[in-house]
């Protein structure tokens, strides 16, 4: 049981607009909590790790889903 100082991480990524603060996408696919990210240099790419032990690759031109990797 979690006590109030505690947070559960979160299964999605918003991205949003950095001048308006609306959300454009918001993507989903990870089972368990994202405690990782990291954006590719040219920024085409989003790869996101979690707990469920997979790290996923979206691309950005389109956000769409690019890759699913398990991690044994």
């Amino acid at each position: 049981m979690m006590n109030s100082q505690e947070t559960a991480a979160d299964t999605h990524i918003k991205l949003w607009d950095a001048y308006t603060g609306a959300i454009l996408h918001t993507l989903s696919g990870h089972e368990q909590g994202i405690n990782d990210i990291a954006w590719s240099p040219d920024g085409d790419f989003l790869a996101s790790a979690s707990d469920d032990k997979t790290v996923r690759v979206w691309g950005m031109e389109f956000v769409r889903f690019e890759k699913f990797i398990m991690i044994i």
